[in-house]
């Protein structure tokens, strides 16, 4: 079929057999390339970025990931997340990776958005791992992040494809490594040597399941008025879901003073929540092993993370007869099989009796 000359809104274009071609001048130089595509307006929108690129017209990954922090990130992921994925596009930004058009290594904050390729994540992930002695866990969190930004950008024009969520994840798999559980008595002697509004807030991890960013963004009007349970509405699946409170976290909640001026359960200072709770706790942990070490107590290192306590809370539920898809729902689980994973920290029997259809807890999230 001859060349079909292109309407008269449409510089630069022209078809063949139906698929629209760029012809375009630079420098002098004539420059001829297939769009690989037969829509008008997608061709439209692919020559204006393949001009925008060989003009110089590229978009910057410090530009990319600036918008994407600002308009893209606050409606689509919860803080939490919002603040892990910000981490780890900031510690991949130093990444060495290969600029192909000008044929040299550069950092990642250097390479254009527009020529970040498949290639590209490969050379990501592998600096990652000699560099950083990332963990498989820590590459396929970086590279959801980078995802993220690349989705942002396609959504914005400025790219025709996500190449970080089309790349081989197969040989990054996550192992997730084996539970260590604290004891009562390890979590007893670490709240004695704590804040009382401190030793509170992990009382209450222990005693609910709860995730850290859950606790501390705990405020009153989230109880139940006959103090039953919490409901939680901003949750990392973004999913409403119901904790029970059992009679342990009812003490708990009862034994701590309500700040005049604040919502928030767990406060400080003048009523504001706490922050950096993770590594506040490590530099607790290991301060409190400094202490008993120096005294020469005989007393095993203190080693669990906070979100051990959340471990806990889930094989002690099984063990005192919960079932296991009530649990799913309060830990907010997106399936069950990530759930089952306690089942392997339970005996045969409870394991049974544990797999038995649940309905308590899901019946009452069905009524929100």
């Amino acid at each position: 079929m001859p060349k079909q000359p292109s309407a008269a809104d449409d510089r630069n274009l022209y078809q063949v057999d139906g698929t629209w071609y760029l012809r375009v001048k630079i420098d002098g130089q004539p420059i001829r390339e297939s769009l690989r595509t037969k829509d008008q307006a997608e061709a439209v929108a692919r020559r204006d970025r393949r001009l925008a690129e060989l003009r110089g017209h590229l978009h910057s990954w410090p530009e990319a990931v600036g918008k994407w922090l600002k308009e893209y990130l606050p409606d689509n992921v919860d803080d939490t997340t919002a603040q892990r994925y910000a981490v780890s596009i900031g510690q991949i930004a130093a990444a060495v990776v290969t600029d192909s058009t000008a044929d040299k290594r550069v950092p990642l904050e250097e390479l254009p958005v527009e020529r970040i390729a498949h290639k590209t994540i490969g050379e990501i992930v592998n600096w990652s791992k000699q560099r950083r002695a990332a963990t498989n866990a820590t590459l396929r969190r970086d590279l959801t992040a980078l995802s993220s930004v690349l989705h942002a950008c396609v959504g914005w024009g400025w790219r025709d494809d996500n190449p970080a969520r089309t790349w081989d994840r197969s040989h990054i798999k996550e192992r997730r490594e084996p539970i260590t559980l604290p004891t009562a008595a390890e979590v007893e002697r670490y709240c004695a040597n704590v804040k009382p509004m401190w030793a509170a807030l992990i009382r209450f991890l222990a005693a609910t399941g709860m995730r850290e960013a859950e606790a501390v963004g705990l405020t009153h009007p989230q109880i139940a008025a006959d103090g039953s349970s919490i409901i939680l509405t901003r949750t990392k699946g973004r999913r409403a879901r119901v904790v029970p409170l059992s009679h342990q976290a009812g003490v708990i909640l009862g034994g701590i003073p309500r700040h005049i001026k604040s919502q928030y359960v767990f406060w400080h200072d003048d009523g504001q929540p706490f922050r950096n709770v993770a590594s506040r706790h490590i530099q607790i942990r290991n301060r409190i092993n400094a202490a008993a070490k120096k005294a020469d107590k005989g007393l095993e290192p203190l080693s669990f993370r906070l979100h051990d306590l959340r471990h806990l809370y889930a094989v002690n539920y099984l063990r005192d007869g919960g079932s296991i898809y009530d649990l799913q729902l309060i830990l907010g689980h997106s399936s069950v099989k990530v759930t089952e994973m306690y089942l392997d920290y339970v005996d045969p029997v409870t394991r049974q009796r544990a797999m038995r259809i649940g309905g308590g807890v899901s019946q009452k999230l069905a009524q929100l």
